[in-house]
């Protein structure tokens, strides 16, 4: 699998991982101050809203009529890349898989950690039905799963899991949706696509695969619940993480 082929097959993973993602902007103290801020940004219409990163249209609000099949059905999709990373193992030149494991097993713990932090945080965002809390536990569940699995079948030894060369910050600022705020009035839409998640992909173009280095067991993030709400926040407005 030569170097074009290994960027148009991580591709193609990406979209089934942060299509449907839920998330929202905290009702608290943190998220307050953030506005306090930033007051020439009029995205109180967003406070108290949860959010979905749609296929077509971007991130927009989530509305209770929304299909949720392609939520529900999450789990699948993230087992579909399952197998395909277990075909392109079989088949790739072993240098080439490891790189593209290794990035894919960062993206994948980064969105188990936003996926858990939003989840256990919704007592932020109140009123919430018992329908939405239930995606946001199965986005929950379905991230926990894959992330099992990733280790089960590509790092059954504890000793040749990557060092976590993951950091939330720069992960997210790399992968998440590149949001602005939209005035549309009728239906609010953030413009950006998963095609701003896909770009960040192309920063492969800029490097070699090389082997990853056998690591020792990884350590847990170090950053504090307040830095990942601001820098979500941060995200979702467009906001360059240098400013303030």
């Amino acid at each position: 699998m030569n170097k074009t082929e290994s960027e148009s097959f991580y591709k193609s993973l990406i979209p089934a991982l942060w299509e449907d993602l839920l998330f929202y902007i905290p009702n608290n103290k943190v998220a307050s101050e953030f506005i306090d801020n930033y007051k020439e940004l009029d995205f109180q219409k967003f406070r108290n809203k949860v959010l979905v990163v749609d296929y077509l249209k971007g991130p927009v609000i989530y509305k209770s009529n929304r299909d949720n099949n392609k939520a529900i059905l999450k789990g699948a999709s993230l087992k579909r890349n399952i197998f395909l990373l277990l075909s392109k193992k079989s088949e790739s030149n072993i240098l080439e898989f490891s790189y593209i494991l290794e990035n894919y097993f960062e993206q994948t713990e980064c969105l188990l950690y936003i996926a858990k932090w939003m989840n256990d945080n919704l007592i932020q965002i109140l009123p919430i039905d018992d329908n939405t809390k239930g995606l946001f536990l199965l986005q929950f569940n379905n991230f926990n799963t894959h992330f099992k699995t990733l280790l089960k079948h590509f790092y059954p030894e504890k000793e040749n899991i990557p060092k976590s060369n993951f950091n939330v910050i720069n992960i997210i600022e790399s992968s998440f949706p590149n949001l602005s705020i939209s005035h549309h009035t009728k239906e609010t839409v953030i413009p950006g696509t998963l095609d701003g998640i896909n770009e960040s992909v192309e920063k492969i173009e800029d490097q070699n695969f090389e082997s990853p280095a056998i690591k020792k067991a990884k350590k847990t993030p170090i950053i504090s619940e307040n830095e990942a709400e601001v820098l979500l926040l941060k995200r979702i407005f467009n906001i360059n993480s240098n400013e303030q």
